[in-house]
């Protein structure tokens, strides 16, 4: 496909790739229907921040995006971030924690045994700097 706008690519391929026989993977650019949820007031100051990266079924990406927005977050772990990916993983959902073994105990009892879901994995992720602006050597 040669799009101008993501979002019809988007729903293309979320809406519509379940009704396509065999589709086993998708690739495309990643980042498609971004949601950021907001923290609580009164959140842990402390917390670390997780990726979740999750290869899903194809015709299940919408369920599961839907289940991850409803799940139940138990204390010390919050949702941040989610977003459809479809390149090696299908879905990327951030997520802070108040420790990397919360937020590993959180996805396997949410991502374990859900439908649709083939694989999760997670990461813990370190504050990045921005890149510098590349000045060319004078001389």
């Amino acid at each position: 496909f040669d799009v101008c706008n993501f979002e019809v690519l988007k729903d293309f391929l979320v809406d519509n790739i379940s009704t396509l026989k065999n589709v086993r993977k998708t690739r495309t650019i990643p980042l498609l229907e971004p949601t950021y949820f907001l923290l609580p007031k009164g959140h842990p100051k402390n917390l670390g921040r997780h990726l979740v990266s999750l290869e899903v079924d194809p015709s299940q990406y919408v369920d599961v995006r839907s289940k991850i927005i409803a799940a139940d977050y138990p204390e010390g772990v919050y949702p941040s971030y989610l977003s459809y990916t479809l390149g090696d993983d299908d879905i990327l959902f951030s997520i802070l924690a108040e420790s990397a073994k919360a937020a590993h105990a959180f996805a396997g009892k949410t991502f374990g045994d859900m439908p649709g879901v083939r694989s999760y994995d997670v990461s813990s992720q370190v504050k990045t700097m921005p890149p510098r602006a590349y000045t060319a050597p004078q001389g």
